[in-house]
Parts: C-alpha cells; sequence; structure tokens
C-alpha cells in the first residue's frame, strides 16, 4: 500500500484495521508473552538502559500518569504543564476501535532486544493533527482493555512525549528517544537522579527544549532546512551547575513584554546564557530588537547583554552596543521617554532596582559628521539635546539618568 502524509484511509475488515496516510510514525506497542500484555518502554528501559523501574502502584491510568508527569516539575515546570494538559485531553482525543488488529507502524529502531517467545503488537497510532471530529489517537480497545493501569499510563505518557517530539523534527522515523524517556521518567533515576542527569536524558532522548529558572534553552536546533539537526552543548561545572547554554534566536524573559530576538537569517544558536555566581547573562551576538515590560526599550544592535538576578529572574542590568549600519535605539521608559536619533554608535546600560524598576541608566555616544557637527539628537522630556562632534571627528559624551520615587527622569552630561 502506498503511503501518503496527508491522508489518512482506513479500511475496516472485519477484524483487520490497516493505517496508512496521516499518521505520525509512533509505533504505540507493546509486548505480548504467554497471553499477558505489558509495557514495551518499561521493558527496554531496563534491559537497554539499566533503569530501575518505580511507577505508582494504586489509582487509574490517568492518576498514574499525572503522578509520573509531576516527577518533572522540580526540573521543568514549562514541560511539566504541557504534559498534563495533553493528560487530561487523551480520552476526549482517543477513539477506541473494538475487535480489530492493527497493521504495525515500522518506528521500533533497529538492534532492539524482543523478549523471546515474546510479540510486539501495535495498540495506538497517533495522527499529525486531529482527525475533523478531534480525534488524534487510534486505540486497539481490546488490547488496551487487557493492560495494567500502570502499562497504560506508561503507554499514554509514550504517546504525549512522542507528540513533542514531532513538533521538533516532523521527520522523526524511530521512537526510540521517545521510548528511552518514558522510560527514565518512570524510573528512580528521575527521583534520585540531578539536574545534570535529567538534561543528560532530555538530549539523548532527541527533544529539543530544555528550562533553567524560567528560561527555555535548546538541545538542538530542531529540525532544519537542510533536513539537519545540529546538537547545542550544555556546560556544566564539576559540581553539577549549568554554566553555559543556548537560548537559540529569540527567548522571552522574565520582566519582558515578549520577545528578544535576532533578526532573519541569523544561527539558530546566536543568544547564549551564561551563569555566574548568583547572576545569568544573556549574550547575543547578532543584531537584535528588544521590548522591555517596565519601561520599554525597543531598538537593534550588533551586541547585547543582559542580566537578570539568578534568585527571582529579574533583570539586574542590561548593555548594548549599536553601530552605524543599524536602527536607531528607542527608550520608552514610564510616562516618559527619550530616544536616540539618527545612526550614532552608542553603548550604554540599563539597572533595575530589586523590585524590579528601572533605576538608572548610562549612554555612551559617539557621534559622526562630515561637516563638524552631529546629527544625532537626544530628547529627554521634549527638550533637544544636540550631540556635537569636533572637527569631523568623534567625541565620546556621557549621559547618565536615574528615576525619582515619581518615574521622572533625571539627567547629566559628564564631561
Amino acid at each position: 500500500m502506498k503511503k501518503h502524509f496527508a491522508l489518512l484511509v482506513l479500511f475496516l475488515f472485519a477484524t483487520k484495521v490497516c493505517l496508512a496516510g496521516d499518521v505520525k510514525r509512533n509505533g504505540g506497542d507493546v509486548l505480548l508473552c504467554d497471553g499477558t500484555y505489558s509495557s514495551f518502554d518499561l521493558y527496554e528501559g531496563e534491559v537497554s538502559y539499566g533503569y530501575k523501574i518505580d511507577l505508582p502502584s494504586d489509582g487509574t491510568y490517568q492518576q498514574i500518569a499525572q503522578k509520573i508527569i509531576s516527577r518533572i516539575g522540580k526540573n521543568n515546570p514549562l514541560r511539566q504543564n504541557m504534559y498534563l494538559q495533553q493528560l487530561q485531553d487523551f480520552t476526549s482525543e482517543s477513539r477506541f476501535v473494538p475487535s480489530a488488529n492493527f497493521t504495525a507502524i515500522p518506528d521500533i529502531g533497529d538492534g532492539v532486544p524482543v523478549p523471546k517467545n515474546c510479540n510486539m503488537v501495535q495498540v495506538v497510532a497517533q495522527f499529525r493533527q486531529s482527525d475533523p471530529q478531534g480525534k488524534r489517537y487510534l486505540i486497539n480497545q481490546d488490547v488496551w482493555s487487557a493492560l495494567r493501569e500502570q502499562d497504560k499510563a506508561v503507554l499514554v505518557l509514550h504517546e504525549i512525549i512522542y507528540r513533542e517530539a514531532f513538533l521538533d523534527n516532523p521527520r522523526i522515523q524511530s521512537s526510540v528517544g521517545v521510548r528511552h524517556f518514558a522510560a527514565y521518567l518512570s524510573s528512580t533515576m528521575m527521583e534520585q537522579g540531578t539536574y545534570r542527569d535529567y538534561i543528560k536524558a532530555l538530549s539523548f532522548s532527541g527533544l529539543q527544549k530544555a528550562e533553567y529558572k524560567s528560561l527555555t534553552f535548546l538541545l538542538n536546533s530542531g529540525l532544519l532546512e537542510n533536513n539537519q539537526i545540529t546538537q547545542f552543548p550544555v556546560e556544566f561545572s564539576e559540581s553539577g551547575n549549568l554554566l553555559k547554554a543556548t537560548l537559540g534566536t529569540s527567548v522571552s524573559l522574565p520582566y519582558l513584554d515578549e520577545i528578544v530576538s535576532c533578526t532573519a537569517g541569523n544561527s539558530a544558536d546566536a543568544i547564549k546564557m551564561i551563569l555566574k555566581g548568583d547572576k545569568i547573562a544573556i549574550i547575543s551576538t547578532c543584531p537584535m530588537l528588544v521590548t522591555m515590560q517596565s519601561g520599554a526599550i525597543i531598538g537593534s544592535a550588533t551586541s547585547h547583554m543582559i542580566v537578570l538576578r539568578e534568585s527571582d529572574s529579574r533583570p539586574f542590568f542590561f548593555v548594548f552596543g549599536n553601530g552605524p549600519d543599524f536602527e536607531p535605539y528607542r527608550f520608552h521608559l514610564s510616562s516618559e521617554s527619550f530616544f536616540i536619533d539618527a545612526n550614532p554608535r552608542s553603548y550604554g546600560a540599563v539597572y533595575w532596582d530589586e523590585t524590579g524598576r528601572i533605576s538608572n541608566l548610562d549612554i555612551i555616544f559617539e557621534g559622526f559628521s562630515k561637516d563638524g557637527l552631529s546629527d544625532n539628537v537626544l530628547t529627554v522630556d521634549g527638550h533637544q539635546v544636540p550631540l556635537k562632534t569636533k572637527n569631523g571627528s568623534s567625541l565620546g559624551q556621557r549621559y547618565s539618568f536615574t528615576f525619582d520615587t515619581n518615574e521622572r527622569i533625571h539627567w547629566k552630561l559628564h564631561h
């Protein structure tokens, strides 16, 4: 049968269901040994990775799956919340098919151990998108009914992880990494392992995103235009503390409206996160746009460094550098505003107090002019301050700005 990725065709012939079309290559398999069905993911986790399986013993499969997923919360609350929402929707998104066998979806991988005298049985097929009735999962009802609640829980977890993996890599052909992560979460390693162990498990499983202090960083590039995936290194100290990671081409930060983003065409690892002491530095090597929440900063620059307090992820200071080939910076602070007009080379830093309010700002301008007069203008509280040059050369000028309790701007020129 010829498979088409955009079309789902179901043939129902008495006791057999053949799947083709818009099905993500998700095996959703279990083992059948001596008439008993059991989780293949758990078996593989034990024999291939040496994991000691540790599952809740009581409750429905939803309750057991919820407890397993909740283990992620200490390291990865964003992923935990996403998985819990998909768990909540699983039943309503599933169609159970009675008296049927499912044809196998070839995503098991090569060299995978299977116990002697046991068979692999296809239980679930997952569509890339929900069908017109909102169903995403097709489930063999007879096999499902014969599973323990624990095995059902791991099977559902497998489908949820596979759903995320497909978003990172739409061309995924193997569920090896998905099965590994399902087994890892179901083992003592998830409870007893370190944050570093968790990141290693994510990376080995092929999942793209991880999290630190509400900052999402990347373990790989996802599928690129050349159909390749680039792995990004994550550096840890000898004691296991995170030191450096890749944020990609855009990142949402606490106390920012939405985006710190590179302009189009920059490499996927253009923004880095570096940790030192109790500070987190966000460093960019590409022209970027920045939008701040409490007193907006909007502009582009050749380089950025945003430093956050690790304790609460509030901004501490923001360092920027600009060049003559880029758009001018525009700063909007509370009800007042000032901006750099024209195209100066400018450097500066914005500082926040402990409450997250901008407390002061320093800018150094280097204007350029052929006629001895700079075309750069600084506007403060409606007053224009010309930034002059001398004999056509640049003249560095430093301006300091502070903000009182009424959020009024006070500024000073340092000669």
